[in-house]
């Protein structure tokens, strides 16, 4: 579990390979308490925040939030995307207690563009402090 004050964000970043192109990524939070946001930034935009115009994407919802990024977005590109989990509500003693995963998946093209091979990829999470391995999907985050 990861750790984050009210108003307060933990970063990391995501690598996905060019060869996993195109891609779907899917990010989800499990919170246990308190309640977080999550917002990504592709290319220029590896710093995100909350603050208007410092992030990509964003997923706002209350709980647990799951955001998908599709290939096809005009922002996205291979390589790394960087997160930002915002404790956006306090928990206990102020703090936001979360997991994240993410995972991503070829998909097919659309018309003009090669179909990738087919198959789930797995990748890595590298957060600011430590790196470490993604771990596989946890069944408890589509709840």
């Amino acid at each position: 579990d990861a750790v984050v004050e009210h108003g307060g964000h933990y970063y990391a970043k995501i690598f996905i390979p060019v060869d996993a192109a195109p891609c779907t990524a899917t990010i989800q939070t499990r919170t246990e308490d308190g309640d977080v946001d999550i917002y990504v930034g592709s290319g220029s935009q590896g710093d995100p925040s909350c603050e208007e115009g410092r992030h990509s994407w964003a997923c706002r919802g209350w709980g647990n939030d799951r955001l998908v990024i599709n290939y096809f977005d005009f922002a996205f590109n291979l390589g790394y995307l960087y997160l930002a989990i915002h404790g956006a509500r306090p928990g206990y003693g102020g703090k936001c207690t979360f997991r994240v995963k993410w995972h991503y998946f070829t998909v097919t093209a659309l018309p003009g563009i090669p179909a990738p091979p087919q198959g789930r990829q797995r990748a890595s999470v590298e957060d600011e402090e430590s790196e470490s391995e993604a771990e596989e999907d946890d069944p408890d985050l589509d709840e």
